[in-house]
């Protein structure tokens, strides 16, 4: 524990990471304080979340077809300015609001997208995501209890996605989907169930809150505590998430106010962690379009069905309260003895022949040796956790590349490859390119 403590201190003292992390806390202040059924959108007129996120998964899918590498960066500043703008004259005027809740909700694909592309280059994208959810979160906290003219309070969420502007997003790489559509089915059941509850319990919940926007404290800590849980293991974080849910669920339906508190706070920690693990794995190797796209797509899908269900369906809240945790507690049963299982196969062993091979080697580490070549040796025999791409700069750097060549090969920006490097240099906690490949070259010997 306490060497855990002092990596943390590490971390937290190399700020490098908290560009990309505001750059997250901005977007989620704006959206969360808006068009996310925020309390701003509440004090001027009644609107469901429909007008802002069916036009939002419009825009996600379309831009997955549609936005291209050269045109990525100037698109998503576009859209940008485009969002900054309407918010700002949504409080000014007093008609054609609909329209406008729209027209921000497809444009905000961009934004969004963009906002998880900044991420994808952050040197330590754990801290940057768990950190720039809480404080998101807690702008969004402060903003509701200051007293300031309306319009003023619009403006200053804009100035918010601003920022986002001014830092270059990543370029559009190539990656896997495979394991996200494996995941997916889990993600659109956890926003189903947990936005039909969250429907029904918010009201409830204003009523006998014990303090005001308390809920968003329980948010703010348990996303700084998905931080430690994904760096140990991501796929306990989902499981983790939907067990809160349904301790949140057993607790609505005994109905007094303590109960429907703690249910409240439960269901703000467990949206904190699926909402980090959701960022992570769509970002962890490399930015992509598609990916993000789908992902945020199934999430708001699953939200807006939720939602739908709360509005429609509240003559059978009993029985809905009762499918709900039945649903939630089948799919941690799934999630764990039957997907999970399949997954840790898969990603250990990477395909049925290594599996296989398993039977007749009592070693599985066997397995994954015999099957790599001498660089690959080098890169798995090293104890820390490489992402795809870091690895595949890794291999060009050993074999005595520039990195304007390791640039060409992958198809990527020079720049990039340096801030591969960097982050490769922060995890070995060397400098420099001779240092990296001695440090590796050390840890294969050792073995």
């Amino acid at each position: 524990m306490l060497k855990y403590q002092n990596i943390m201190v590490i971390y937290l003292l190399n700020y490098k990471w908290l560009k990309e992390a505001l750059t997250l806390a901005f977007y989620v202040f704006w959206l969360i304080s808006f068009p996310l059924k925020g309390h701003l959108i509440s004090t001027n007129g009644n609107y469901t979340i429909s007008y802002f996120i069916v036009p939002h998964i419009i825009g996600l899918f379309a831009s997955s077809r549609l936005i291209k590498e050269t045109d990525w960066s100037k698109i998503s500043s576009f859209c940008t300015l485009m969002v900054i703008l309407a918010t700002i004259l949504f409080p000014i005027i007093s008609t054609y609001k609909h329209i406008l809740l729209i027209f921000v909700g497809f444009f905000s694909a961009a934004v969004v997208l963009r906002t998880l592309s900044i991420l994808s280059i952050s040197p330590k994208p754990l801290l940057s995501i768990g950190v720039g959810l809480a404080i998101g979160n807690i702008f969004v906290s402060l903003l509701s209890f200051l007293p300031l003219y309306m319009p003023l309070k619009f403006f200053i969420i804009s100035l918010a996605l601003l920022y986002i502007i001014f830092i270059s997003p990543s370029e559009i790489r190539e990656t896997d989907l495979k394991d996200l559509k494996l995941r997916l089915p889990f993600i659109y059941f956890f926003y189903l169930i947990g936005g039909f509850l969250y429907g029904f319990l918010i009201d409830e919940y204003k009523k006998i809150a014990i303090v005001d926007n308390l809920e968003l404290a329980f948010y703010v800590i348990f996303a700084l505590v998905g931080i430690y849980i994904i760096n140990k293991n991501k796929e306990f974080a989902l499981g983790f998430g939907i067990f809160l849910s349904m301790l949140a669920f057993s607790l609505f339906k005994v109905g007094d106010i303590y109960s429907i508190n703690i249910s409240m706070f439960l269901l703000q920690a467990s949206f904190a962690i699926i909402d980090f693990y959701l960022i992570f794995i769509l970002i962890e190797n490399g930015f992509n379009i598609k990916r993000v796209s789908y992902g945020l797509g199934v999430m708001c899908l699953a939200i807006l069905s939720g939602e739908l269900i709360s509005i429609n369906a509240s003559y059978t809240l009993n029985y809905l309260i009762v499918f709900g945790n039945i649903a939630l507690t089948l799919s941690f049963f799934i999630f764990y003895f039957l997907w999970g299982k399949y997954y840790i196969k898969s990603e250990n062993y990477k395909n049925l022949k290594d599996y296989a091979l398993l039977k007749t080697d009592k070693n599985p580490s066997n397995v994954q040796q015999n099957n790599l070549d001498p660089i690959d040796k080098i890169i798995s025999s090293c104890p820390i956790k490489f992402s795809h791409q870091e690895k595949e700069v890794l291999k060009h750097l050993i074999k005595g590349e520039t990195y304007k060549t390791i640039a060409m090969s992958l198809q990527i920006s020079e720049s990039s490859v340096k801030t591969y490097v960097r982050r490769i240099c922060e995890k070995l906690n060397v400098h420099g390119r001779d240092a990296i490949i001695k440090a590796l070259k050390g840890h294969s010997n050792q073995d």
